[in-house]
C-alpha cells in the first residue's frame, strides 16, 4: 500500500469498540487530510459515508448555490453542518452548545483534538456522526466575545472548499461571540466556498 493511502489512514480513528456507550457507536474522525484523500484513495476511506462527498470531477460542472435562510439550523436537509469553534477544546456558548448536546462523542473527540495540538486557529476538523458530517472551523483561538479572527474564518473555508461536500449547511460563524462584522465574514464565504456546489447560510432571525 502507497505512502498516501497509509496516510489517509492513519488520520482516520474508528469509535473505540472498547467503548461500550451508544452516544455514537458509528462515529468516525477525520482529519483534513484524510478527507482530501477520498478523491484519490476512495476504497482507503471505505467507512466515509460517500453520501456528503462527490467526485472532483463534477464540482465545476455548475456555480456554487449559496442560499440565506432564517430558523433552525438543525432543521436543514444538509447531510454536512459546520460551525465555528475554538482551540481551546470548549463548546460552552452559542450553537456550539447545540452541536454538543446532539452529538456528544464529536465533542469528546474535539476536545482531544484540541488537547493534542492538532487543531489550530484556520483548520477544520471533520468528525462522521451516524447522521450528519459534522465541520468543525477553528476560527478562535479562545473563548469570548471578539475572539475571531477574519484570517482565520478565511483558511478554515478554504479548507471546507476542499472538502468533496455535496450539500453544506453553516450558521453565522464568527459573527456572533467571535464578534466579526457579519458582512466581513459573508464576503469571506462568497469567495471562499465557490468549490462547493450548494451552501445553506442559517440566521436564527432576518437581517
Amino acid at each position: 500500500m502507497g505512502s498516501g493511502a497509509q496516510q489517509a489512514e492513519s488520520c482516520i480513528r474508528p469509535h473505540d469498540p472498547g467503548d461500550k456507550s451508544d452516544r455514537n457507536p458509528a462515529g468516525r474522525v477525520l482529519c483534513f487530510a484524510a478527507a482530501l484523500k477520498v478523491r484519490s484513495q476512495p476504497a482507503t476511506l471505505a467507512d466515509v459515508d460517500h453520501e456528503h462527498f462527490r467526485p472532483a470531477a463534477r464540482l465545476t460542472d455548475a456555480a456554487m448555490t449559496l442560499l440565506y435562510r432564517t430558523g433552525d439550523l438543525f432543521s436543514s436537509a444538509c447531510p454536512a453542518l459546520g460551525h465555528g469553534v475554538n482551540t481551546l477544546g470548549r463548546m460552552g456558548a452559542g450553537i456550539a452548545v447545540e452541536f454538543r448536546r446532539r452529538w456528544p462523542a464529536m465533542y469528546d473527540a474535539y476536545v482531544e483534538e484540541c488537547r493534542s495540538g492538532r487543531l489550530r486557529p484556520g483548520e477544520i476538523f471533520v468528525y462522521q456522526a451516524p447522521d450528519r458530517l459534522i465541520v468543525n472551523m477553528a476560527t478562535q483561538r479562545g473563548v469570548g466575545r471578539g475572539s475571531a479572527r477574519l484570517e482565520w474564518v478565511r483558511e478554515a473555508a478554504r479548507r471546507v472548499a476542499q472538502l468533496e461536500l455535496e450539500r453544506l449547511a453553516l450558521p453565522r460563524i464568527a459573527a456572533g461571540l467571535g464578534g466579526l462584522p457579519w458582512d466581513d465574514v459573508v464576503a469571506v464565504l462568497e469567495t471562499e466556498l465557490t468549490l462547493l456546489p450548494y451552501v445553506e447560510v442559517w440566521s436564527l432571525q432576518a437581517g
